[in-house]
């Protein structure tokens, strides 16, 4: 691979995160630190669940290898939506105690954006906790000097295929959980009787991208399933920065 071809897949794989932390994150000291907990605490969760699926591969036989590659894939993602109503109650938790702060301080409270801002630094410390673990395992794959996707699917670069995965990853995480302190919120500010169930369809909205990012990466195991999954990735990223941008533009708008 030359520098060139690093240099493109770099940037393609870092060029969005990049832009968000530099946007959004890092100009906020409190954000940057909420971000920087987030990611320990995703991965040290995803290291468990690791640790749990590598204590139980002795178990496993040879012609278990497609089942080895998908349980723990699908481990992660039950283990990461349990804990997201957790997370939003902590979270929570956490900005009504800096909020009560600030106004002993007689600073001005925290707006509907502000908070929003905080879900959107948990949100991508969780994408780069999946985006540092995934990038450990294509360096591990890349001193072997064989890559799954070879015979599979050799119409792509494989670390073109990672790039494009890491940032679609790390997108539908950050922007699920803005998401999640959307829906999560006016499910919790009273529904009425009529809307009661479309509230609670509303809060599996993150679980629904979190999951079908999950699914669209089982693809890349299929014979030409990376070309699919690359397409798949970019819609569903427009899909899931779309609808975040709407909620926050209607949450701007009721701010106003």
């Amino acid at each position: 691979m030359g520098f060139l071809a690093c240099a493109g897949y770099t940037l393609v794989g870092a060029g969005p995160p990049a832009a968000i932390f530099y946007e959004f994150i890092v100009s906020s000291p409190f954000v940057l630190l909420v971000s920087l907990a987030s990611a320990f605490f995703w991965v040290t969760v995803l290291l468990a669940n690791s640790v749990v699926w590598r204590s139980l591969s002795w178990m496993t036989h040879q012609g278990q290898t497609e089942a080895l590659r998908v349980l723990p894939l699908i481990s992660f993602f039950a283990t990461e939506e349990l804990l997201r109503p957790m997370v939003f109650r902590q979270t929570k938790r956490a900005t009504a105690a800096l909020e009560r702060r600030a106004v002993a301080l007689r600073h001005p409270r925290l707006t509907k954006l502000e908070r929003v801002r905080i879900f959107l630094g948990i949100g991508a410390g969780q994408g780069v906790a999946h985006s540092c673990l995934f990038f450990l395992n294509t360096v591990v794959t890349s001193y072997r000097g064989t890559y799954y996707n070879q015979d599979t699917c050799p119409q792509m670069p494989y670390f073109l295929v990672a790039a494009i995965s890491t940032c679609a990853m790390f997108m539908v995480l950050s922007f699920a959980m803005v998401l999640t302190s959307v829906v999560f919120e006016s499910a919790q500010a009273g529904p009425t009787m009529s809307t009661s169930r479309g509230g609670d369809l509303r809060k599996l909205l993150p679980c629904a991208l979190h999951a079908a990012a999950v699914l669209i990466s089982f693809l890349n195991m299929a014979k030409g399933g990376c070309l699919v999954s690359s397409v798949l990735n970019a819609l569903l990223v427009g899909a899931v920065v779309w609808m975040a941008a709407r909620l926050v533009r209607d949450l701007a708008r009721g701010v106003q």
